[in-house]
């Protein structure tokens, strides 16, 4: 899912996204790709992505009025998904939301994970403390990969972080948020 919520402005968010869903998909072979069912499955990510109630309005953009910046957010992440994919890169998807929306996007990434069986790599930039606790896994890298050759300084269970930084000598302050505290120490 590419991190800029590139669309044409006048088309609907349903039309954007079963064109992306026509486009990514091979003509119908079977019953489970059968248009109808391929309308009900795009209805369900439309409906977990909080967008069904907009799914008639104009993407819009500079010279015409739309959906708003976190809905077209969560409509780019609905064209990854309509394609059926079993993996999906998500390049900052919270990028540009307000601390809500955020919530809300990586809430819905999380609850399609576990429904469709989605494997989701998330990259993400100073993640609020609820939306770090959201994530199953952690992966900390080095700021500079010339500077430290690109290490790994954490792989494991955003559950146990905390511990891992105790174990290691840098343990966490009392009500600091533990991707901010880790993005310092490195």
């Amino acid at each position: 899912v590419p991190q800029a919520d590139l669309m044409h402005e006048s088309l609907t968010v349903h039309e954007t996204v079963a064109a992306d869903g026509a486009l990514k998909n091979p003509p119908p072979r079977s019953v489970e790709q059968d248009p109808e069912v391929r309308s009900l499955t795009l209805d369900m990510y439309l409906s977990a992505l909080g967008l069904y109630h907009v799914k008639d309005s104009l993407i819009g953009g500079q010279h015409r009025r739309g959906v708003s910046g976190g809905q077209k957010r969560r409509v780019t992440l609905a064209r990854g998904l309509v394609a059926g994919a079993q993996l999906m890169f998500a390049d900052e998807p919270t990028s540009g939301l307000s601390a809500t929306d955020a919530e809300t996007c990586v809430k819905v990434l999380k609850f399609l994970t576990r429904r469709v069986g989605l494997t989701c790599i998330v990259v993400i930039h100073q993640p609020r403390i609820e939306v770090a606790e959201l994530f199953d896994q952690l992966i900390m890298l080095t700021a500079n990969p010339m500077a430290y050759g690109g290490s790994t300084v954490y792989n494991g269970p955003m559950s146990a972080a905390l511990e891992y930084c105790q174990q290691v000598g840098y343990p966490v302050p009392d009500r600091a948020n533990i991707v901010d505290w880790m993005m310092d120490v490195i």
